[in-house]
């Protein structure tokens, strides 16, 4: 019988251009925003708001990936934003559903995808945001309806995740961000 108290939350990450892989599986560091986002959904007795008549939407709505340029600032629990970001969107994002990856493994993955030449600058950090719940209690009495994505994990050079990198102008950059629960 597998040891339930074994469980553990963590990340990967992959950046492609082409055939290049820049960035290998590489573990992600989750932030104290991150943190609190996972336990609050456990902590939750209702999300719906069906009370208020209004929806309360969670981590996947309010999902990105954003690259920066920071090559010095390493990553921290108390880290809040990518420190130098480049405030060009991906063009393309989606997220799958979790699938399990194994019995004991469930994966959800994060896909942003940036067209030929719209990164021009150096990429020495990268984050994965989403919509973290900020109210910690066993029930919320109001919809998480107006806030902004916040910072839930991160990689950097500066932490010696990747070899900082200038994306190549002919070839889109591909960032998969995998977030899972194993036993």
């Amino acid at each position: 019988m597998t040891n339930n108290s074994d469980l553990k939350i963590g990340g990967r990450v992959t950046v492609r251009q082409g055939d290049d892989i820049l960035v290998d599986n590489v573990e992600n560091h989750i932030v104290n925003q991150g943190l609190k986002g996972i336990i609050s959904m456990l902590c939750g007795s209702y999300d719906s708001c069906t009370s208020l008549n209004q929806y309360s939407y969670s981590n996947r709505y309010y999902a990105t990936i954003n690259c920066g340029t920071d090559t010095t600032h390493r990553t921290t629990y108390s880290t809040t934003d990518l420190s130098a970001k480049i405030a060009t969107a991906p063009n393309a994002f989606s997220s799958l559903s979790p699938n399990a990856i194994i019995t004991s493994k469930w994966v959800m993955q994060y896909i942003a995808i940036w067209n030929p030449g719209v990164i021009t600058s150096q990429v020495g950090e990268i984050g994965l945001y989403n919509g973290n719940y900020t109210n910690i209690t066993p029930g919320w009495t109001s919809a998480n309806t107006s806030y902004a994505a916040s910072l839930f994990s991160r990689i950097s050079a500066s932490d010696s995740d990747f070899v900082a990198f200038t994306p190549v102008s002919t070839q889109s950059l591909v960032i998969t961000w995998e977030i899972g629960v194993a036993a």
